[in-house]
């Protein structure tokens, strides 16, 4: 019987937790097998030919905005039917400390909406599992020090390799002492359930891609572009020997952990002037779509509420297109420039350390179906 470990990782929690999984399994006769999603290579559609009905899908992500990374949903979502195909899904949290304890991560909508997804296709889910790990946040937070970390990375792991142990059993028959899907599962309150999906949309739409708005490339950039070659989504182009962050940024934030200079910084001045753009064309944006409806209908009267919030929110979203376009070749531009160069490649990341599960190199520990 054959597992088909397919995974996306940013700094490598995902990829150490389905180890942890694959330990279980492989201990009861399973053969595994990897493939990380990923842009440009293998799809996830084609490695699923080679199983069977009785094998098993084993789906491994980090929450990201409380959702899938948007890969991953674009590649089940592209899926054929998968009519008996038994499938399991872990998810990487971001574990916290406080008071001196570990404090558990929290997914979000990321695991109902893959199961959902899954279930649309025919396959037949067995279990999931959310498996806390450090949070690689370092865009926004700094890592914890370093025996909060090991702490947490032992934490992920026994959840990981306990789930694998259940996963076993289950799948042998034995079954398990929780309801529902017989490996265990990740559970949501009703709060959890109107307002993950809203908020995991919100990210997936708006969030990863200004958030992606706000990387720079300090002075000490050697331009190796590691950061390029390795982004799992292909969002990184090297231009002008520096790295320019596209629309196509998950969030992972590996390239800010990878890099060997620690190069990558969130920039001051790109924090104070997107996110001030942005609010500005947020709140203008109502008012400029009345004027101009009404002076459309040529009337001085208030235009309809209904039309005009969709105009306003069509200037918001046209503004958007021009923001990741010109508007971002200009802020390029001044980064590139010696008068404002140096201050646009300030961050307070510069102070913060940097994260990756240990023994994490991708490019070398990557694994993939033959």
């Amino acid at each position: 019987m054959k597992a088909l470990f397919a995974y996306y990782t940013g700094t490598g929690n995902t990829l150490r937790a389905l180890e942890k999984v694959a330990e279980g399994l492989e201990a009861s006769g399973w053969e595994a097998e990897w493939l990380e999603i990923r842009a440009g290579g293998p799809s996830l559609g084609s490695a699923l030919q080679c199983l069977r009905e009785n094998d098993l899908l084993v789906l491994g992500f980090p929450a990201l905005g409380f959702s899938a990374p948007r890969p991953v949903l674009r590649a089940l979502r592209s899926l054929p039917g998968l009519p008996g195909l038994r499938a399991a899904v872990l998810c990487a949290c971001g574990a916290t400390a406080a008071k001196g304890r570990v404090v558990n991560g929290w997914s979000g909508t990321a695991v109902p909406e893959a199961l959902r997804i899954l279930v649309r296709k025919g396959a037949v889910p067995v279990g999931s599992v959310e498996a806390s790990y450090p949070e690689n946040w370092t865009q926004v937070s700094p890592p914890e020090d370093e025996a909060a970390r090991a702490a947490m990375t032992s934490l992920g792991d026994g959840q990981a390799r306990e789930f694998g142990v259940r996963l076993a059993a289950a799948l042998a028959g034995g079954g398990t002492d929780s309801p529902g899907l017989p490996a265990g599962s990740v559970r949501r309150g009703p709060v959890s359930r109107a307002l993950g999906p809203l908020l995991a949309r919100g990210f997936r739409t708006f969030g990863r891609r200004l958030l992606a708005r706000l990387f720079v490339a300090d002075g000490s950039c050697t331009s190796c572009g590691l950061c390029a070659r390795t982004c799992p989504s292909a969002a990184i182009r090297m231009t002008g020997a520096r790295p320019a962050w596209t629309t196509a940024c998950s969030g992972c934030n590996r390239c800010i952990n990878l890099c060997p200079e620690r190069a990558i910084q969130t920039s001051y001045a790109r924090l104070v002037l997107v996110l001030g753009l942005n609010v500005a064309a947020l709140f203008l944006s109502g008012p400029a779509a009345r004027a101009l409806l009404e002076t459309a209908s040529g009337r001085g009267g208030r235009s309809g509420g209904i039309g005009a919030f969709a105009a306003g929110l069509a200037l918001y979203l046209g503004f958007s297109l021009l923001q990741a376009g010109p508007l971002d070749a200009v802020l390029r531009a001044l980064e590139r420039s010696g008068a404002f160069g140096s201050l646009f490649s300030r961050g307070f990341t510069q102070r913060f350390g940097r994260y990756r599960a240990p023994g994490f190199q991708p490019g070398r520990n990557v694994r993939d179906v033959p």
